[in-house]
């Protein structure tokens, strides 16, 4: 039996998709209790959520685009976790800073609700770029320090403070190896390629898949595989080095989906893992609860 505070949370967002892509994605509130509906948030009139978004402190960032636009221009909006979202005065569209791309991905939102960090490609060479953008509509938009040449950033976490980790594939000379670099936003702006907290190869890991920082900053939760990638595992570790703990691993299976969901929960305690199925894990003894079947017709994204 799992065992949950006060303040655990009681619902998180998933957006589910057809993998034939026939159908526009269905962005949903769902309950962490077994039994209880799901509501359904209807994206903004004329237009479809992307399946991109984050949460933080119980804030939503999702992107949509409007069907059948050439440029596939995406927009940002946020709206509050609740079960009952009203579209006319919850969901609101965030300013965007200029950019040189359609293809734009929600990959973190800080734990206090007030900024989204977005990776955008920036042109055909392969180039990302990460923008911190003020969820508020104040406040400058912020560029982190942007990773090599021909290398992508698959997640981001942001701290309690002014850190960030982001997990980045390809490195030079490497373009599939994979690293977790901590930056530092406090202060001046810096061109700094961050400093590496594990990567591939690393406490017997084989491919890293997805990060976060739990809500104090001390803690780093991993996902990815092992055994020369035939087990998926979960581990944490504390931020300033140690050995890792492993708290979930399992067979990895032909219906893996490509993506992996990794999100601590606002006390620390708990993890939301979506890979495949999803899970709701306990830090303290690694006990797993699933909270919902996937089938090998959708796919599916999830976070709290």
């Amino acid at each position: 039996m799992i065992t949950t505070s006060a303040n655990a949370p009681s619902m998180y967002v998933a957006v589910r998709g057809a993998c034939d892509g026939l159908a526009a994605p269905a962005l949903t509130i769902r309950p962490t209790a077994s039994g209880r509906h799901f509501t359904d948030v209807p994206a903004p009139g004329g237009e479809q959520w992307t399946g991109s978004f984050a949460v933080g402190d119980g804030v939503v960032a999702a992107t949509t685009h409007v069907p059948g636009d050439p440029d596939f221009v995406p927009r940002l909006y946020k709206f509050p976790l609740t079960s009952e979202v009203d579209a006319e005065s919850q969901i609101h569209r965030v300013p965007l800073p200029s950019m040189r791309s359609s293809l734009i991905y929600v990959r973190a939102v800080s734990r206090d609700g007030a900024l989204a960090v977005l990776v955008v490609d920036t042109d055909q060479s392969g180039r990302e770029e990460c923008f911190a953008v003020p969820l508020t509509g104040h406040g400058p938009v912020r560029i982190l320090p942007a990773p090599e040449i021909m290398s992508h950033v698959f997640d981001v976490s942001v701290g309690p403070k002014s850190e960030v980790v982001l997990a980045v594939a390809g490195a030079p000379g490497a373009p599939q190896h994979r690293r977790i670099l901590h930056h530092d936003l406090g202060g001046t702006a810096s061109t700094s390629p961050g400093t590496v907290l594990i990567e591939d190869g690393d406490h017997g890991i084989y491919q890293i898949y997805a990060v976060d920082l739990s809500p104090d900053g001390t803690l780093l939760a991993v996902a990815g595989t092992r055994d020369g990638g035939g087990t998926f595992a979960v581990l944490v570790m504390p931020v300033g080095g140690g050995t890792p703990r492993e708290l979930y691993q399992r067979p990895v299976s032909w219906a893996d989906p490509v993506e992996v969901d990794l999100s601590f929960d606002g006390t620390g305690e708990h993890l939301l893992v979506g890979h495949g199925d999803i899970c709701w894990l306990d830090i303290s003894n690694g006990t797993c609860r699933v909270l919902t079947r996937c089938d090998e017709e959708h796919w599916m994204r999830v976070a709290w």
